[in-house]
């Protein structure tokens, strides 16, 4: 009797995915999500507004899915993201236009899950910084001539030695 109390136990806990699953889980929904998101923005910039339409369609239909199956700290994103599918969709295909912004602003409501969920640090990037930094790295040797001749070796390259047969 304490034996099968025992396999039940073991049984349930091995028929129960651990966290680290989970979180795979999670993570490959949000990055299926992001895949037709980016399908969509592909065929609008292809200006090909039926199959973005059909791709924002599957998109939204994923999103309310995994909205249902797994409530979390990122429903209020998920929210988001159904709301702009759901412009998108009805924008299309009149308003293409209209339609980009919001599937711009769905992908950038999925990069910000991703990346509270990869836990990635985001870099900022001060363009001004940028340029100065830019002005002050100086340029290699590369020990290649750049009129246009021949390639020369780069000071204290060693020659080439002749082979055997010549």
């Amino acid at each position: 009797d304490a034996l099968e109390n025992q396999l039940a136990t073991l049984e349930a806990i091995a028929s129960e995915p651990g966290e680290e699953v989970l979180q795979l889980k999670e993570t490959v929904q949000w990055l299926h999500l992001w895949q037709l998101v980016s399908s969509a923005r592909l065929r609008l910039a292809e200006n090909n507004p039926g199959l973005a339409a059909g791709d924002v369609e599957q998109a939204f239909l994923t999103a309310s899915a995994f909205l249902e199956e797994s409530p979390n700290e990122k429903d209020q994103i998920l929210s988001i993201v159904i709301e702009r599918l759901d412009l998108a969709f009805s924008s299309l295909p009149d308003d293409p236009t209209s339609a980009a912004r919001d599937l711009e602003s769905a992908w950038e409501a999925i990069e910000q899950a991703l990346v509270e969920l990869l836990e990635i640090e985001v870099i900022q990037v001060d363009i001004e910084e940028l340029e100065t930094l830019k002005g002050t790295v100086e340029p290699t040797d590369t020990g290649v001539s750049e009129t246009g001749g021949t390639p020369t070796a780069a000071p204290g390259t060693p020659e080439a030695s002749p082979t055997p047969d010549g």
